[in-house]
């Protein structure tokens, strides 16, 4: 957690006494503060392994992408005061995708390099891609009542747009039209994947799946 330090300029003041036996005196005052951001905590009640289990080669298109059936998982994130807070990929693999036409949430469309990840290769073969998005409005679990989900890409915040995410696709949680104001909320992480056999992979062996990001949460 980054602590912030604020050093004041300092001052500096003279004290003189009436009369000529007084000598005049003066001393320095410096003011210094720290400035802590809200602590928060964000944890995958899964530890942020999604397993897409065994799948059987036979289920796999020899021709074009095999669409696999998405996990989901709950998240919490809980602060030691309301805070403005968003999520994100802060880092993933993309020089191992292949840009899919996923499963696109709520409807809309947007650009897929800005949010398919890498699946790995296999024998030098990239094997598909995957999403992660926010797939239902969070709530406060003291409550019950629900947060505003808004998505930022690259400036404001939207309302009731993809909840994908990315290093550029941030989500947000509030009561308005901005983030801010959650001291704690609990909500679902949904990934969705698909192989593409189209680039050459071969079902001779065993194929190791592993897609690699980075979900963080960001004070805003």
């Amino acid at each position: 957690m980054k602590t912030f330090t604020f050093h004041a300029v300092a001052l500096s003041f003279g004290l003189v006494c009436a009369g000529t036996a007084s000598a005049a005196t003066e001393a320095s005052l410096g003011v210094t503060a720290t400035l802590a951001p809200e602590a928060c905590n964000l944890a995958l009640i899964n530890g942020g392994i999604f397993n897409l289990g065994k799948i059987d080669s036979n289920r796999v298109s020899r021709t074009g992408t095999t669409l696999l059936p998405p996990i989901e998982t709950p998240f919490r994130i809980t602060c030691t005061a309301p805070a403005a807070f968003a999520l994100r990929l802060g880092s993933r693999d993309i020089a191992s995708r292949v840009l899919l036409d996923l499963p696109d949430y709520n409807g809309r469309i947007h650009d897929r390099a800005e949010v398919v990840n890498g699946l790995g290769y296999s024998n030098g073969h990239k094997i598909g891609g995957y999403i992660v998005e926010v797939n239902e409005a969070a709530r406060n679990p003291g409550t019950g009542f629900p947060y505003n989900v808004l998505t930022s890409f690259f400036g404001g915040w939207l309302p009731n747009i993809s909840k994908r995410l990315s290093e550029n696709y941030m989500v947000g949680f509030g009561n308005t039209t901005t983030p801010g104001g959650v001291p704690d909320l609990m909500g679902v992480i949904r990934v969705s994947a698909g192989i593409a056999h189209d680039q050459g992979m071969t079902f001779e062996d065993e194929i190791e799946i592993n897609g690699q990001s980075t979900l963080e949460l960001v004070y805003l």
